[in-house]
This record gives structure tokens, sequence and C-alpha cells, in this order.
């Protein structure tokens, strides 16, 4: 399609309807309404890409592990019936500084080192995310803000998930029920960890130490 991408269909359909690769040279990429799915590893290594549009899409509901891994986006939007960004979907790509995602996502899980070593300066968890996978967001040299929603729905926060990562402030909102072994591992002084109050498994003492039941 477009000299800039290999597509196939499923089986069954007159359509093609599924992503397959993308050209090592292309610079820019809107995925058009048709792709149900982007295959992993579809734009891996693509040195010149810098935006990558999903916003016209309303049928990839995830993305696939690896699926821009090791590439040069600076810019990802994404569509708000995304559900699931799969482990390493962006791992490596060491000039993403910017991910687009409305508050009103379906997102429910960020897998594993799904941003690992990205230049990502704020990143917003969307209100339906459960889940925060292990080294989520390690080595992110530029990350200073996450942003909690104050009714998030988040229960789980994975095994190094912001190791290496300047995190100003950490909260843990009322819902998080396991902070898994070493969630915690590198995250450094100035950072900051917070317990909602209302959370019934952790707490804040002194300002100084989380204890749990």
């Amino acid at each position: 399609i477009d000299k800039k991408f290999i597509v196939r269909r499923t089986d069954n359909c007159e359509k093609y309807n599924i992503l397959q690769f993308a050209q090592r040279n292309i610079t820019d990429a809107s995925i058009p309404d048709f792709i149900r799915q982007i295959k992993p590893c579809c734009f891996a290594n693509c040195d010149l890409i810098k935006i990558i549009d999903l916003s016209k899409n309303k049928n990839i509901k995830e993305i696939e592990p690896y699926s821009f891994s090791s590439s040069s986006i600076e810019i990802i939007i994404l569509p708000k019936q995304i559900t699931k960004i799969r482990n390493h979907a962006f791992y490596e790509c060491k000039k993403l500084k910017s991910i687009e995602i409305s508050q009103e996502s379906r997102l429910i899980t960020i897998g594993n080192n799904s941003f690992d070593s990205t230049s990502i300066e704020k990143f917003i968890i969307p209100f339906n995310v459960i889940k925060i996978g292990n080294y989520a967001f390690a080595n992110c040299k530029n990350l200073k803000n996450i942003v909690f929603n104050q009714n998030s729905k988040l229960i789980s926060i994975g095994s190094c998930a912001f190791k290496n990562s300047p995190i100003e402030k950490i909260i843990i909102n009322e819902n998080v029920s396991m902070l898994n072994e070493r969630w915690c591992e590198e995250i450094k002084a100035p950072t900051k960890v917070i317990v909602n109050e209302s959370n019934p498994y952790f707490k804040n003492i002194d300002n100084k130490y989380i204890i749990s039941k």
C-alpha cells in the first residue's frame, strides 16, 4: 500500500486488514481505518520514521509486542479504543518524546518494558489502566512527570516499573493492592512516593515509610 506497507487479509475476509510490515525507509505513517491489527515488529528498526498516527483508526484494539521497538519515532498518537499496550511495544524508541492518548482511553494494561529506554518526558496514566507491567517506564532518562488520575482504577505496579527514571512523584491510589517485588528498585531522591489516604492496603507513616497489611 502506497509503497509503504505490506498487508494481508485474515481467512474468510475479503479485505486486507492486517498490517504485516512497514518499509524501513518511511518517515511517517497514518494507519487507515480498515487495518485491524499491526503485527509484532512491523515498524521495528524503522530509522527514519518520526510520527505514527493511529487516531483515525477505530479497529485496532492492541499494540502488539515489539511493534515499534528500536524505531526512531518521536510522536505516537493512540486512539481511545486501544485496550492493551503489549510487552516491549515501544522498547528502546530512544527518540520517542510524546505519547498522545485520550483520558477517555479504554487502555487497561501497560505491558512489560513497553516504554523502557524511551525519551518520554510526561505520561498521563489513563483512568481505566489496572496494571503497569515490569520495567514499563524503566530507564526513561527524561521522565519526570507521571500523572495518576485521582479516581484511577490502577491495581498493580510491576517490578522495576520506574527503575532509573527521574520521576518527581509517584502516587499510590486507593485501588492499588499489589506492589510487586522490587517495584521501587532504583527509585532515587528526590522522588516522592505518596499513598492515597483512602487506600486500605498501604499507609504512609511520617512521610518516611510505606507499610502494608
